[in-house]
């Protein structure tokens, strides 16, 4: 996982970074950092090359859900009326609506004589609709929709940690499996995680997921180009990797880190799960390197020895060396970071 760490001085107000994890955190990797599918389009999940991934390109099934029916109809449970494909949107794959007069955008419109003037009014004519306000898409929905597939967990997988992985999706998820349901999950910034474990045994299973592109808890303003219509940021749809992974039943969960400039150290603080049912040994190694900036000097990599029951969190202190590199503008200065945890149950990255 790459990182730049953040460190904000806030006596000087001088912005120093060192770290920042590119990947998010809770983004699930097993024993290395996670793959992206080939990029072959429509690759299926069974394709997958790596054993402990089933990447999930493909075909799924597929229905909008703009009067929120779905839920209360038990639509996790009943084959979805059309498809799609996936990674992708709505609007990429031809679904949603024809724009109209009437179609309800993410954004202020401040100047409204497109809706009344006379010389705009050919080109509010069904079939000939072109707003003037942003980039328009061929076809637009906001609301609920569904998408739905069978897989299959191997053999195998028994025992392991079984994750989700939605790298984004627009935005707000919740996901059911057999029926039932396994969480939900609303933010923009980083992957959807769901630990499935318990949910996907081998065998045959059925996995839907309701996506909603609504604004709701998280808001950052009707205008924010990040979600608006200003720019097509307003889609329905999961892109990005697409995948369920299989991690050992000791695997590191969440790694966060806590730069301390002053002295020269990286305080990490290691999130563990074991469901193996027993206490195991483990090994827990963390290394860095330089990937973005010059320096000669080699980091050392530290190593804990630790037992690791249950859930827990373990601290280690890592020192960035005796002239560690900071991140400014015109010296835009990355390190990777990797966290190894070895035991009986297999090896686990991240």
């Amino acid at each position: 996982m790459r990182f730049i760490a953040k460190f904000f001085s806030i006596a000087s107000c001088v912005l120093t970074l060192w770290f920042l994890l590119s990947a998010g955190a809770g983004t699930a990797q097993p024993t290395g950092a996670y793959s992206r599918a080939p990029k072959k389009k429509n690759r299926e999940m069974n394709a997958s090359p790596n054993a402990w991934q089933l990447h999930l390109a493909g075909t799924w099934g597929f229905q909008a859900d703009p009067q929120d029916r779905g839920a209360a109809e038990a639509w996790f449970s009943k084959p979805l009326a059309e498809t799609i494909s996936l990674p992708g949107s709505m609007a990429g794959n031809g679904k949603g609506d024809p724009v109209s007069i009437h179609t309800s955008w993410t954004g202020d419109i401040i100047d409204k004589s497109w809706f009344t003037a006379p010389k705009y009014a050919r080109y509010r004519q069904e079939g000939n609709v072109k707003v003037p306000f942003w980039l328009q898409p061929e076809r637009y929905y906001k609301g609920a929709a569904w998408y739905q597939k069978s897989v299959e967990i191997p053999a195998s997988w028994a025992g392991r940690l079984i994750e989700l992985v939605l790298e984004r999706p627009h935005w707000e998820t919740q996901v059911w499996v057999d029926g039932q349901p396994a969480g939900k999950q609303n933010r923009l910034g980083t992957p959807h995680v769901y630990d499935l474990t318990r949910m996907l045994p081998p065998g045959k299973h059925l996995l839907s997921i309701r996506v909603d592109n609504r604004v709701k808890e998280v808001d950052p303003g009707p205008n924010s180009h990040s979600i608006s219509d200003h720019t097509q940021s307003n889609w329905n749809g999961i892109v990005g990797v697409l995948a369920l992974h299989a991690r050992p039943a000791v695997a590191l969960t969440e790694v966060q880190l806590f730069p301390d400039v002053a002295k020269k150290q990286v305080l990490a603080k290691i999130h563990l799960q074991n469901q193996a049912g027993v206490a195991r040994a483990c090994q827990l190694t963390l290394n860095a390197q330089v990937l973005n900036g010059k320096s000669t000097e080699r980091l050392k990599h530290v190593v804990q020895e630790i037992v690791v029951s249950g859930v827990q969190t373990v601290e280690v202190v890592y020192p960035m060396g005796d002239n560690p590199l900071l991140w400014e503008e015109f010296a835009p200065n990355v390190y990777s970071r990797l966290g190894t945890l070895k035991s009986v149950s297999g090896t686990d990255q991240k």
